[in-house]
């Protein structure tokens, strides 16, 4: 998670980084929804909300969290060609 958070951040102090996301996945803080309202914001801004609904953590309550997007409509082509030597 922290290699991902690096390359999207504009955080540049690793430990807050890292304290970031320790609070992200601890469930006792609640951080995460901070975070998904911030990313379904940043939906918002760049994207008509009919599209974006499919993008974003969508749930309530006591409700799953989920993304609309179907993973069966990914096309993950740069995968097609690797083979054990390339590793």
């Amino acid at each position: 998670m922290l290699t991902i958070y690096n390359s999207v951040s504009n955080q540049l102090d690793y430990d807050k980084m890292s304290k970031s996301i320790d609070d992200v996945v601890n469930l006792e803080t609640k951080a995460i929804y901070t975070h998904l309202s911030r990313i379904k914001s940043a939906f918002y801004k760049i994207m008509d909300a009919s599209f974006a609904k499919y993008y974003i953590v969508s749930g309530s309550g006591e409700e799953d969290r989920k993304v609309l997007f179907e993973t069966k409509d990914i096309i993950w082509n740069n995968y097609d060609q690797l083979t054990p030597d390339t590793f």
